[in-house]
């Protein structure tokens, strides 16, 4: 059974990430192992055992198609990798709520966020262009591994708000 919890709002510090980019279309979860192996492998060549948690980063939405990055949290800024986006999730005031349960809830999940938002006034740091909404920084973060009970994974959705 899925839980989620009330949204919040509160100012985030910047943090560094690598990923990959791609285009994809929902469903894509079929996709998501193969995307983050090199990413893995990069962070791995550089020395960290440890890092994370996973991140997808989406930066292009026009529904059922999106531009999402697939990656991981680093302990710092890596170099430049040819192939891998090298970079940091911008600072700025998010909302976000936890999900606790199966990924399948997610879309869900989103949308009772930005319905939130909606009620509420919060504008997001989004950009209508030709494409879709280009996102400043929306996330879902996965806080622990996909193993053992769906029902006790966690994942944040977090969205900057414009300002």
């Amino acid at each position: 059974m899925s839980t989620v919890t009330l949204p919040k709002v509160e100012f985030r510090e910047a943090r560094p990430y690598v990923a990959v980019r791609q285009r994809v279309t929902i469903p894509f979860g079929d996709g998501v192992d193969a995307a983050l192996a090199p990413v893995e492998d990069y962070i791995k060549a550089q020395g960290f055992a440890e890092y994370g948690p996973c991140l997808f980063r989406y930066t292009l939405i026009d529904m059922p198609r999106l531009e999402v990055e697939f990656g991981f949290f680093t302990p710092r800024l890596l170099p430049p990798r040819d192939g891998l986006v090298v970079g940091e999730v911008p600072a700025g005031t998010y909302a976000f709520v936890l999900h606790t349960g199966p990924y399948d809830d997610l879309m869900e999940v989103n949308g009772l966020l930005i319905g939130w938002a909606a009620h509420k006034g919060i504008d997001w740091d989004v950009e209508k262009t030709s494409e879709g909404d280009r996102f400043a920084s929306r996330l879902e973060i996965y806080l622990n591994p996909p193993v053992g009970d769906p029902n006790t994974w966690q994942t944040e959705v977090a969205i900057r708000i414009r300002g």
